[in-house]
């Protein structure tokens, strides 16, 4: 290929050796699985959209390139242009762009942009196409949530680090469901995306796991947002916050209102910020705030009622009394590599209108039998050893709740009625 060729694509020599890095830095992949948009040039790829606070009226487009490139933008809309990029009437530029960090002796080169989209309004369609100098990606579109308490859904998983055709499976099928459903509203990811970030090799891994999300997004274009929680195997090195655009100011929790109604909090259960009383008071300050919400919920990587693993997080003592004192519905968790639902826990014991901690995560990672003697882990709880996702209904009167397998099939279903809320000032 010529010089003239390869720019004709929007690549480069350079560009094209990147490309093959990350291609044979990887395991190879299986030749059956759909391709994603290679890394060359300035060519926008590994694109991700990131909810945080205000899904309403604030998103964040993020995307690598394999170049550093000088322009990165966005350009939106509320109607669809396609190939008419000088017709969307709105323009973000990236307001953060840089190299990720490579792990030690790791030879890979990838540069991250995230454009932050703000003045949006809720449960409204936006079409967007992502522009890295002169390269630019196909139509994409995203709904914001909304501001009304209307009926919505969202995914919940965990650990998908390993595993990477059952990975790119249940992304696949993570876009089935947000393509034939328009109230669901994202996907919550409940953290270890790859294996150790930190030790050679890591940044390659989090490029596939980049790569792979592509499949998330539906044959029609539409962009589910990503709800990213750190897990353990991303506790060091700055990489998962160059991905996802640093959530929180960089520590990892903070909030999200769904709906008027629905009230998400995103908490880390890693190193020392799990036990910091900052988190705490954040926690405590948060579920005060919004007592008077119908469904509260919580989401971390490492579990206060784990299903194999023997020892509890911190989340036990520090986050449950909160969790019980403001009448959390339903607590997701991760790192255990199986399916659970608890028995409702109220005061460290059953209780008909306790908390239900569900999880632990069945996106890739080799898989564990759950313990089924423990108290909190026996019927009418359910557990299970498969991959999965589990959807979140969210309505008036009930919180449906519904574990589906790999393969499209009902493992779990159960519904958890609305009751009374804790007294408390409820945020607008």
């Amino acid at each position: 290929m010529t010089g003239t060729a390869y720019r004709a694509c929007g690549l480069t020599r350079r560009g094209v050796a990147v490309a093959l890095a990350v291609l044979f830095a990887s395991p190879a992949w299986a030749a059956d699985e759909p391709a994603t948009t290679p890394l060359a040039g300035t060519t926008p790829a590994q694109w991700r959209l990131i909810w945080t606070e205000d899904p309403q009226s604030r998103a964040t487009i993020s995307w690598s390139t394999a170049e550093a490139g000088r322009s990165h933008r966005v350009h939106y809309d509320t109607r669809s242009h396609k190939d008419n990029l000088a017709a969307y009437r709105f323009r973000a530029d990236s307001n953060a762009n840089g190299r990720y960090t490579a792990a030690a002796n790791e030879a890979l080169s990838l540069h991250y942009h995230h454009a932050e989209l703000t003045g949006l309004k809720p449960a409204t369609t936006y079409y967007f196409r992502i522009v890295s100098d002169e390269a630019a990606s196909r139509e994409f579109h995203f709904i914001t949530a909304p501001d009304a308490d209307v009926p919505v859904k969202v995914i919940y998983g965990a650990d998908s680090r390993t595993g990477h055709s059952t990975r790119r499976r249940m992304n696949r099928l993570i876009a089935t469901l947000a393509g034939r459903d328009k109230t669901v509203l994202a996907f919550v990811h409940g953290g270890d995306y790859v294996w150790r970030v930190w030790t050679r090799g890591g940044l390659s891994r989090f490029s596939r796991w980049m790569s792979d999300h592509e499949l998330t997004v539906t044959a029609d274009g539409r962009m589910l947002p990503i709800i990213p929680i750190r897990g353990d195997h991303e506790l060091s090195g700055p990489q998962v916050g160059q991905v996802f655009g640093w959530p929180g100011g960089g520590r990892f929790y903070w909030h999200v209102r769904l709906t008027p109604q629905v009230l998400l909090v995103a908490l880390n259960t890693n190193g020392p910020i799990s036990t910091d009383a900052n988190q705490v008071r954040f926690l405590d300050r948060t579920l005060r705030a919004n007592a008077k919400m119908r469904w509260k919920l919580a989401a971390y990587h490492k579990p206060a009622y784990p299903g194999v693993k023997d020892r509890p997080s911190p989340a036990r003592k520090l986050w449950v009394p909160l969790f019980e004192k403001y009448g959390l519905a339903m607590v997701c968790e991760a790192d255990g590599h199986l399916i659970k639902r608890t028995v409702p826990i109220q005061g460290d014991k059953p209780a008909a209108d306790g908390v239900v901690y569900i999880g632990e995560g069945g996106l890739g990672a080799p898989l564990r039998t759950p313990n089924t003697d423990r108290w909190y882990m026996k019927p009418p709880a359910k557990c299970g050893r498969a991959y999965h996702i589990q959807v979140l209904s969210f309505g008036k009167t009930a919180l449906k709740y519904e574990v589906l397998l790999s393969d499209g099939s009902v493992f779990d279903t159960y519904e958890i009625k609305a009751r009374p809320q804790a007294g408390g000032k409820s945020s607008p």
